[in-house]
């Protein structure tokens, strides 16, 4: 893997993260939602970069000290090179939560594989979350405990 620079997002990311959201989700965040995610209170948004590139994103919403990962891609050609699980420990370094909820589609393989691998746990489904090609599906609540006391360190 190339050098990653690592930093929060900005105003200036719309385009290019946008671009990324597209291109990677079949139900993709529009241009708006994401916007109002980058420039809205509570929202913030991490960036990867390689080569002057963004090449993977987070959207995270923060209350309460607990983070809620809204999505997150990684572009195709940085995908199973461990991108995803350094810019995740940046933004946990850098947000000081102590606890990182998401949902994810049961159909996701790949995703839940990373999650787990991050320790995340399963804590609850919401029954057809998701719209699919099918009709709708369901989306899996996992929690990662960021607490260092618990867990053994998230640094």
């Amino acid at each position: 893997m190339r050098e990653l620079q690592l930093r929060a997002m900005q105003a200036a990311d719309l385009a290019e993260v946008a671009v990324l959201e597209q291109a990677l989700h079949s139900h993709p965040w529009s241009v708006a939602q994401v916007e109002t995610l980058v420039l809205g209170e509570q929202f913030c948004g991490f960036v990867a970069c390689s080569d002057g590139r963004i090449v993977a994103y987070v959207l995270l919403q923060i209350l309460a000290g607990e983070l809620e990962i809204l999505t997150l891609g990684v572009s195709a050609s940085q995908q199973n090179r461990g991108v995803a699980s350094v810019l995740l420990e940046y933004v946990w370094g850098e947000t000081q939560a102590v606890a990182c909820f998401l949902e994810v589609r049961l159909s996701n393989v790949a995703a839940l594989a990373l999650y787990r691998k991050l320790g995340f746990v399963q804590v609850g489904v919401r029954k057809n979350y998701y719209v699919s090609g099918a009709g709708r599906e369901d989306g899996l609540i996992l929690r990662l405990d960021l607490n260092n006391e618990s867990d053994g360190g998230h640094d």
